[in-house]
Parts: C-alpha cells; sequence; structure tokens
C-alpha cells in the first residue's frame, strides 16, 4: 500500500473534495494496481501498465485534486506539487466519472514513496519503456 504525499498547505481544500489520507491511497498485487482518491477510484490490472515514470514539479491548479487533461485524457490524483508517478496503459481505463464513460491513457499519482512505487510496479509489471523522468515544471506553487 502505497499513501499519497500530502501537502499541508492543499488539505483544507482537498478534504472539502472528501479526500483524505484515510481514503487516499494505491494498492499494487501482483495481479492489479488500484488508486483510491476520495471517491474517485481508478484500477488496473498489472499487465495493462505498459510504462512508469516520475514526473514533477507541478503548478498547483495542474496538480491539486482530481484532474483530467483534455490534451492526452490523463488523469491525475493530486496531493503536492512536489513530485508524483505516471502510470501509462496500454488499454485506457476509467476512473474520472462514476460510470466510466470516460477513459484515461494514463494516471498520475502524488505517492509519499515515489521510487518504492516505481520499483514495486517494475517487479510485478512488464513494462514496455525504461522507467524515465519527465522535464520539470516550473511552479508557482
Amino acid at each position: 500500500r502505497f499513501e499519497f504525499d500530502f501537502a499541508k498547505r492543499y488539505r483544507p481544500m482537498l478534504a472539502a473534495i472528501g479526500v483524505r489520507p484515510a481514503n487516499s491511497y494505491v494498492t499494487l498485487s501482483s495481479q492489479e494496481m488500484v488508486a483510491r482518491f476520495g471517491r474517485w477510484t481508478c484500477k488496473s490490472p498489472v499487465d495493462n501498465i505498459k510504462c512508469v515514470h516520475l514526473t514533477g514539479p507541478y503548478l498547483a491548479v495542474k496538480a491539486i485534486g482530481t484532474r483530467m487533461s483534455a490534451a492526452d485524457t490523463g488523469l491525475t490524483f493530486g496531493t503536492n506539487t512536489v513530485g508524483g508517478v505516471c502510470v501509462c496503459f496500454r488499454r485506457p481505463v476509467p476512473g474520472f466519472d462514476a460510470i466510466g464513460r470516460l477513459r484515461h491513457e494514463a494516471l498520475t499519482v502524488t505517492v509519499a514513496d515515489r521510487e518504492g512505487f516505481i520499483a514495486a510496479i517494475q517487479a510485478v509489471a512488464t513494462l514496455d519503456e525504461e522507467t524515465e523522468e519527465d522535464e520539470p515544471q516550473a511552479d508557482e506553487g
């Protein structure tokens, strides 16, 4: 189980939308990855994971809370602006809407143990790409 890294300054806003440390975490087994973020859940079979890499830092407006990118349908479960892990999928998965019509090619999670999360995924998934680090993005914080 991988806990989210909640930045103190964003806790009140996240709590207002129902996202708290007690109901926000990522679990990983040899069969499935499940990310819970308050009332949102995104899950995928491990064999659907294509790649994984470090991301960040982020602008708060693009990273805090639940966000979906209009450009690539990527989903973010964000609790800080420091950094996270992007998990890319072979087949898009549901996670943003309650009925699963929207599908996401990737999920970014701001877990506390980013390197440990990446290592755990590498241990159970057959990845298409090597783990890489994205270029840092400006942070207004």
